[in-house]
C-alpha cells in the first residue's frame, strides 16, 4: 500500500511541476489568445482599378446583376504596394430608384488575406459605377464586416470602414483577434 501511495504522490508532484512549467510558457507567449483591436490603413487608387458589370436579370440594372471589381492596395502614402482586392457584388434589390449591392471582398495582402462582407446602396440612374459617387468625400461612410482571414490575419474579426478620397478609396481595417 505504501508503495502505491508513494507512486501516486510522485505522479501528482510531477503533474504539478509540468503544469507550472506549461503555465509559465503560456503566460510568456508573445501571441496572447485575446488581443485588442488594431488598425490597418490603406488606399486603393482609382486609376489602378477595374470593373466588369454583367446584366443577368431583366435588361438594365435589376436583381441578380453582378459587378466584379479589382483594386491595387497601397499604404496610406501610396508608395508601398500591399496587395490587391477583388470584390463580387450582386444586386439584391431595386426599389424606388435605389439598388442594393451585396458584396464579398477578398484583400490579398503580403501578410495574408482579409475577408469582408457588406451591403451598399446606390442610385439606379448612376448604376454600379455610381458607387464611386463617394469620390471626393473623405468620411469613411461605408462599413463592411471583417469575417476572417489567413496568416497574420487568421481569426480576425472587426470592421472595414471606407470611403472615397480625391484620387483613391480610403480603407481603415479595425481588426480584432
Amino acid at each position: 500500500m505504501r508503495k502505491a501511495g508513494g507512486m501516486a504522490g510522485g505522479v501528482l508532484l510531477t503533474m504539478l511541476v509540468l503544469g507550472a512549467i506549461g503555465f509559465g510558457w503560456a503566460s510568456a507567449s508573445p501571441h496572447p489568445s485575446v488581443s485588442g483591436p488594431h488598425k490597418l490603413q490603406a488606399i486603393e487608387p482609382y486609376d489602378q482599378s477595374s470593373e466588369t458589370d454583367t446584366d443577368l436579370g431583366d435588361p438594365g440594372l435589376s436583381q441578380g446583376d453582378i459587378s466584379t471589381f479589382h483594386f491595387e492596395v497601397y499604404d496610406p502614402t501610396g508608395t508601398v504596394h500591399l496587395g490587391y482586392e477583388t470584390s463580387q457584388c450582386v444586386v439584391g434589390s431595386v426599389d424606388q430608384g435605389i439598388f442594393t449591392f451585396d458584396c464579398s471582398s477578398d484583400f490579398v495582402l503580403t501578410d495574408g488575406q482579409i475577408e469582408t462582407e457588406g451591403t451598399l446602396e446606390g442610385a439606379v440612374g448612376l448604376g454600379p459605377r455610381g458607387i464611386r459617387s463617394l469620390h471626393g468625400k473623405t468620411d469613411l461612410t461605408e462599413h463592411f464586416a471583417i469575417t476572417g482571414g489567413t496568416d497574420s490575419y487568421r481569426n480576425s474579426r472587426g470592421q472595414l470602414d471606407w470611403g472615397g478620397g480625391e484620387d483613391a478609396i480610403i480603407l481603415s481595417f479595425v481588426l480584432i483577434g
